[in-house]
């Protein structure tokens, strides 16, 4: 059996500053590993109090530097609303700070219409977004060239 805890960064009431619960929350997972945690998960979501975690990969990041062995996991990068290159340089360059931890990684096409609008993403275009985003993202790690004349992205090696 393997234990996980995960970090929302929550604030809900906004009872306290956001700076403070998120500062409280970072110290919460730093626990983790000297409790006996297997890995420290979070997640994604923009745009209110539900979750102030803007950016999952780099939260993560972060979490690395401050941790030696713990395994690290994304409960879900929101692919529709990132380009797929840059997602996997993050990825790319987290696992390299991993230095051989377990790394799992969660893709999801989003669900909040408050985050597509403050991207100025249609919702309606989250599954084809999603999945063209899903295949050039997952390509970089398989082989060194990829290209791709997709609707939303189009790039070359």
């Amino acid at each position: 059996m393997k234990i996980s805890g995960a970090v929302f960064v929550q604030n809900f009431h906004e009872l306290r500053q956001d700076h403070v619960v998120f500062l409280e929350d970072l110290k919460l997972a730093e626990q983790f590993e000297p409790l006996g945690f297997d890995s420290i998960w979070s997640v994604e979501h923009h745009f209110s109090p539900y979750t102030m975690v803007p950016d999952v990969l780099q939260f993560l990041t972060y979490l690395c530097g401050h941790t030696k062995r713990i395994g690290l996991g994304t409960m879900v990068v929101v692919l529709p609303w990132h380009d797929p290159i840059r997602v996997a340089e993050q990825i790319s360059m987290l696992d390299i700070m991993a230095n051989g931890r377990s790394l799992t990684l969660g893709f999801g096409r989003g669900a909040g219409r408050i985050e597509f609008d403050g991207f100025r993403v249609p919702m309606g275009e989250a599954r084809e977004r999603f999945a063209e985003a899903a295949r050039s993202s997952s390509s970089r790690f398989r082989r060194s060239a990829f290209r791709s004349t997709a609707s939303f992205s189009r790039f070359r090696k």
